[in-house]
């Protein structure tokens, strides 16, 4: 019977899934790990007056800073804070609005234009 070589049981094959395990953990694990850090360094620069956003949507501004307890306290309306703990809540900016550029329809030369052209068929 002749000897089969590779197959499944090859150890090039288990060298080849270790690596792409490795680098598959590697590449995923790098991002977040960044990710992570910028947002604890975010959380340990808020400050009264910031705005944050938190988990369930409400928007706000911080009004202070509890750093014993690791909370924020947060106004949502006058006279009105909520407690959140810093876990919840990230900093928020107001996304920039660019103004629109005015659409053909109102603007009288480009009517006049696709009215002069004809249309050949």
């Amino acid at each position: 019977m002749p000897k089969r070589e590779g197959g499944l049981f090859d150890p090039s094959t288990f060298i080849m899934i270790g690596i792409v395990f490795l680098a598959s953990i590697f590449l995923l694990q790098r991002p977040e790990k960044k990710r992570q850090e910028e947002r604890l360094k975010a959380m340990e620069g808020l400050k009264k007056g910031d705005r944050v956003l938190s988990a369930s949507g409400i928007h706000g501004v911080v009004a202070r800073v509890n750093k014993e307890k690791e909370t924020v306290f947060v106004t949502v309306a006058k006279d009105v804070e909520i407690e959140f703990s810093k876990s919840v809540i990230s900093p928020y900016e107001e996304p920039k609005v660019e103004p629109k550029a005015p659409q053909a329809a109102s603007d009288p030369k480009r009517l006049e234009d696709t009215k002069s052209k004809k249309v050949k068929a």
